[in-house]
């Protein structure tokens, strides 16, 4: 599955290596700085008869830390790991955009990262 696929792509080739990531949502006992993400979209394309076989599939990556630097760098660190990645089922990671801000209800910066990736289904 591609989720499992960014999982161990962030966890595997982030340097240092990044253990609090997680799917969707962050517990409320996570420990930070951590990293979320989530599949937005995914989209085939038909052609003629059959489904093809590729797939365009968006994701949201998060980064949250207690200071702001410590957030870019996470980010920086995630878009290491993910932009221009291919191998496997993917084709090709890319990222679309990136934006900042501050979460006040939990006095966290945050980074949020869009990436756009080719893949296969497996």
């Amino acid at each position: 599955m591609i989720s499992e696929s960014v999982y161990t792509l962030i966890t595997t080739r982030s340097s240092p290596l990044l253990t609090e990531v997680y799917p969707v949502a962050i517990p409320q006992k996570a420990e930070y700085p951590a990293v979320r993400y989530a599949r937005i979209t995914s989209n085939r394309d038909m052609n003629y008869d059959k489904v093809e076989t590729w797939i365009r599939s968006v994701f949201q990556v998060d980064s949250y830390a207690p200071s702001y630097n410590a957030a870019l760098d996470l980010a920086e660190t995630v878009k290491a790991a993910l932009n221009d990645y291919s191998g496997g089922l993917i084709q090709k990671i890319r990222i679309d955009f990136e934006t900042e801000g501050l979460e006040d209800d939990v006095d966290l910066y945050r980074v949020m990262q869009q990436y756009t990736i080719w893949h296969r289904e497996s």
